[in-house]
């Protein structure tokens, strides 16, 4: 199968053979594609953990120190929204 494939690329340009179809148009096409993005999704993230796991945190920006004085001033200028927010149906009794 392999050396036909091969045979069909090297004389028409094409990986599939003339009158074979590798993958229909259609919900399997569209299903396959699904599977293999979210397979691929999964691989990514895998990958990433272990980049993390190997090599540790990113080092921290100026943004990233500049932040946290930031949080702290909205936090002290708005301090009922530094508290938990209240669950849907929980509101305060006036």
């Amino acid at each position: 199968m392999a050396e036909t494939a091969l045979r069909a690329y090297v004389e028409d340009g094409t990986s599939n053979p003339p009158g074979r179809v590798a993958i229909t148009d259609g919900p399997f096409r569209r299903l396959f594609w699904r599977v293999a993005e979210q397979l691929d999704y999964l691989v990514t993230l895998a990958r990433l953990r272990i980049l993390d796991a190997v090599y540790g945190p990113e080092p921290e920006t100026p943004a990233d120190r500049q932040r946290q004085p930031d949080r702290e001033r909205i936090e002290s200028a708005f301090p009922r929204l530094s508290r938990e927010e209240p669950r849907r149906g929980d509101f305060p009794v006036a």
